[in-house]
């Protein structure tokens, strides 16, 4: 026999995952989330790098290295035009953005061809490599 204590316990639980549940469907808005390989050849025409400018240490310091990984990877890309906007400043342009795919972490790169349309989308903390290999 189950004690009262345990009964509530469950219940609680059961209530707790239901409600989880439920609002992670129903609120769901923009596009399916994370990183987007790049098909081989499509062409990349221009980069928008979305960082934070008020961010914790830690994230701060995978802004910044990941925007030097961009530098240095665009280095054999010279045609390539980049956009570097702020998550908690460019609010709407960020919102755009999340409509057309979701990040989940900042730093996130989104790979546009030169008609508009996104190819690919890379976020956290990056390499050169890893961006050179969006841009082949």
């Amino acid at each position: 026999m189950r004690s009262k204590a345990h009964v509530v316990v469950t219940g609680t639980l059961l209530a707790l995952a239901l409600a989880v549940g439920a609002g992670s469907g129903c609120r769901r808005t923009g596009g399916p989330a994370g990183a987007m390989k790049k098909k081989a050849g499509e062409k990349v025409g221009r980069i928008v790098f979305v960082g934070k400018k008020h961010a914790c240490d830690c994230t701060q310091k995978r802004v910044k290295g990941s925007w030097k990984a961009l530098q240095e990877a665009l280095k054999a890309h010279q045609g390539v035009k980049v956009e570097r906007i702020a998550l908690d400043v460019e609010k709407d342009q960020v919102k755009a953005l999340r409509k057309q795919r979701r990040f989940m972490t900042v730093p996130a790169l989104y790979f546009f061809n030169p008609k508009g349309k996104l190819v690919g989308m890379l976020e956290g903390e990056l390499q050169p490599a890893q961006i050179a290999e969006n841009l082949k």
